[in-house]
């Protein structure tokens, strides 16, 4: 996550840096809220999005693991019990989706739009 920021700030401009300098500010100060200011929603969508996929993963194998989901599908499977796999095809499918709602949620109450720093542009910063 640090390399994504460091890279976000190598490419941005300087413009706002130098304003703020202009204006009285030290050299930190002209840094964090020149450089570092521009480029935070961008690293926040992005950190949501990271946070959102691992807190899924971490999800979906503690419940295949710590309770057993993954080696029931499996028993299920091996004895043609169709209507546990398609309960069990329901758990992870929930997961998912509550993983996904989660982080579009967090998204959306925090603002975190990668297109508003860039105007008509569609890229993911």
């Amino acid at each position: 996550m640090g390399r994504v920021l460091q890279d976000d700030l190598d490419c941005s401009t300087d413009q706002n840096h130098l304003a703020v300098q202009a204006m009285g500010a030290g050299p930190r100060i002209a840094w964090l809220y020149g450089k570092l200011a521009m480029s935070c929603r961008s690293y926040l969508a992005y950190s949501a999005y990271r946070a959102d996929v691992i807190l899924r993963d971490t999800a979906v194998v503690g419940m295949v693991g710590g309770a057993g989901l993954g080696w029931q599908l499996i028993e299920s499977l091996t004895s043609f019990h169709w209507a546990m796999v398609f309960w069990l095809v329901i758990a992870y499918a929930c997961l998912t989706s509550l993983g996904e709602g989660l982080s579009h949620w967090m998204l959306e109450r925090w603002a975190c739009k990668a297109g508003q720093l860039q105007q008509g542009s569609s890229r993911w910063r």
